[in-house]
């Protein structure tokens, strides 16, 4: 049975540890065996080198794990309701037909005039256009509904 002592703040202690405690102290100060007054020391590194290692270990398993370049995903798609798309798409860029620009002799002047990023330096008089509207333009070189069209 150990009994309980009062220190000087006030505060129970168990006896018996105490005096293992100033028994150890007592020892670690005058053995002849010169390590063991560097027990603390020693814990202490071992600790550091434990903790230090157990650092690199992970920094390495990760470095490794991100070059091996794995990648893992999912993707799930879920649609409730259907999708409608029209029956008809037209998207044409050509504003002419360049066949019917070369079957009225337009093929030339149509061609600069299209690739003009200024409409307004287009010499009208070097291509003998005339009075020649961008109405009749398109009337006689647009695309037409029935080419578009399929039957």
């Amino acid at each position: 049975m150990t009994s309980l002592q009062v220190d000087d703040a006030g505060e129970k202690t168990d006896k018996t540890s105490r005096q293992w405690g100033l028994t150890l102290q007592t020892f670690c100060e005058n053995t002849t065996f010169h390590g063991l007054r560097n027990v603390v020391e020693i814990l202490w590194i071992a600790i550091v080198l434990f903790a230090t290692s157990t650092y690199v270990y992970q920094c390495q398993n990760q470095v490794r794990l991100y070059l091996s370049r794995h990648v893992s995903w999912r993707m799930t798609m879920s649609r409730h309701e259907p999708i409608y798309f029209p029956a008809v798409t037209i998207c044409n860029r050509n504003a002419f037909r360049l066949v019917a620009a070369a079957e009225n002799g337009s093929y030339h002047w149509l061609d600069d005039m299209y690739h003009r990023s200024d409409i307004s330096t287009f010499n009208y008089t070097k291509w003998d256009v005339g009075t020649l509207s961008m109405r009749d333009v398109y009337l006689q070189h647009a695309h037409l509904k029935e080419d578009m069209i399929a039957s």
